[in-house]
C-alpha cells in the first residue's frame, strides 16, 4: 500500500511543482564571506557542543527568507569534561539550558547569513533546505 504523504511533504511538493523552488536533499553552500554563528563562549568553556537543525528557505539573491525559518531540532553533547564548577560563582551551564544559547547564536545570524541561490535553467531560483549549523571543539 501506499505510504501517506504528511502535511508537510505535501506542501513541499506543491511548491516545487508550481515552479520557483529547488529542494535539495543536503545543506546550501554559504557564499564567500557569509557570516555564520558564533559559537557561545560560555558553552566552549563548558565542552559542550551541539547540531542546530534547521528549515527555511534562501531566495534568489541568496537571503534567508526569514518567515520561512524554522529550528526543528537541536541535540548537544559535551565534547570534553566539564571544567570544576563553585556554585558560588555562577549558575552551572546545565541551568542556563545549552540547546537555547545554541539555537539563539544561530538565530542572530539568521540576517547576515548568504548563501549561493540554486540555478535552474540559468536563473536563480528559490530553494527550500535543511541545514544543520555544528558547533564541536577542535583539539
Amino acid at each position: 500500500p501506499p505510504v501517506p504523504q504528511s502535511a508537510v511533504s505535501r506542501l513541499v511538493d506543491s511548491m516545487i511543482q508550481t515552479g520557483g523552488y529547488k529542494r535539495l536533499g543536503g545543506p546550501a553552500e554559504f557564499a564567500p564571506g557569509s557570516e555564520v554563528p558564533r559559537y557561545p563562549t560560555s558553552l566552549v568553556r563548558a565542552g559542550l557542543a551541539a547540531i542546530v537543525y534547521t528549515t527555511f528557505v534562501i531566495d534568489t539573491t541568496g537571503k534567508i527568507d526569514p518567515t520561512t525559518f524554522k529550528v526543528t531540532s537541536v541535540k548537544t553533547w559535551r565534547d570534553r569534561p566539564a571544567p570544576y564548577h563553585d556554585v558560588l560563582t555562577g549558575p552551572d551551564i546545565d541551568d542556563v539550558a545549552p540547546e537555547q544559547a545554541f539555537t539563539h547564536a544561530v538565530l542572530a545570524q539568521v540576517p547576515h547569513m548568504r548563501f549561493i541561490p540554486a540555478r535552474i535553467n540559468g536563473r536563480n531560483v528559490r530553494q527550500l533546505v535543511t541545514q544543520p549549523f555544528t558547533f564541536t571543539i577542535l583539539p
